[in-house]
């Protein structure tokens, strides 16, 4: 019996393992929000970016409120989806020797 659970179990994980693939962001731009409050509110900038992934061009966002030392620049990069429905995306960059990764939202198909 324990020996079939370990059986179902690696097959779930390799079966749920997201796979890599390759985003090339095609272009970065700037945009600009409001965020409203009982005191006013403020407004804010964030990066979004046009990626395209298999084929498909995407709309993919950075969560605004996120302060980032680095921002993606044009070119393909290694990125996997987070879920099954293509709405999170996260992707893998060099921060000198280190990998580190962004996850972002995908806000649209173009």
């Amino acid at each position: 019996m324990k020996k079939v659970f370990a059986i179902a179990i690696l097959l779930c994980a390799s079966a749920c393992a997201a796979e890599d693939v390759a985003v090339t962001i095609k272009a970065v731009r700037m945009e600009n929000g409001f965020y409203s409050t009982e005191e006013g509110g403020h407004s804010y900038t964030w990066h979004a970016m046009q990626a395209e992934i298999d084929g498909v061009t995407y709309t993919v966002a950075d969560n605004p409120h996120f302060r980032r030392e680095h921002w993606l620049h044009k070119g393909t990069y290694t990125g996997r989806w987070k879920n099954s429905k293509h709405t999170k995306l996260e992707v893998d960059f060099k921060d000198g020797n280190d990998t580190d990764h962004y996850e972002f939202h995908v806000l649209g198909e173009e």
